[in-house]
């Protein structure tokens, strides 16, 4: 039994909440890997050490063998992300699945955010009366660590955007295990 099978197995055993969170357009994940891996900044910390003015866009240029081996990447994980949720599911165990995209869209935080929250019991928790809109807010605003204003100007891009896959949609995603 490989690993992820059996921490699915195990987790889905525990009164956990599956919570699976993935990106539709993987060349903005993509680009933040190449990004990181060029100039060692893994989040806000390392990234708020970089003087970003002195970053020298030339060096971190994605030629085509940095894209396939981005997107050869990419598709491992989205088949391992897959594999995953259809273990939980057949182990009779409903995932709350979404996608970064959908975190910004006012659906979301009409429908999905709401279940989100309810499926987490923070609703009837009287020591957390929070405003989902107020935590999603905070969570798009705090998400950041001031690096992405430089991907769109890293040379081939363009390229990376152009080929990269498109996900489908968490609702998609789950109607096509």
């Amino acid at each position: 039994m490989k690993l992820n099978d059996v921490l699915a197995e195990w987790s889905c055993n525990q009164p956990y909440t599956h919570i699976v969170l993935y990106r539709q357009t993987s060349w903005e994940r993509l680009i933040s890997l190449h990004f990181a891996k060029q100039t060692s900044a893994w989040g806000p910390k390392s990234a708020s050490m970089i003087e970003m003015d002195k970053i020298e866009l030339k060096k971190l240029r994605l030629k085509m063998g940095d894209i396939s081996k981005l997107i050869n990447h990419e598709k491992k994980c989205i088949f391992r992300m897959r594999k995953v949720l259809r273990r939980i599911i057949d182990l009779k165990v409903t995932p709350f699945v979404t996608t970064f995209e959908e975190l910004y869209e006012t659906e979301f935080v009409e429908n999905k955010f709401s279940s989100l929250w309810n499926l987490l019991n923070l609703e009837s928790d009287s020591a957390q009366k929070f405003d989902p809109k107020v935590v999603l807010e905070k969570f798009r605003s705090d998400g950041c660590q001031g690096t992405r204003p430089l991907y769109k100007m890293i040379p081939g891009v363009d390229l990376l955007r152009k080929y990269a896959p498109i996900h489908p949609s968490s609702d998609e995603m789950l109607r096509n295990l």
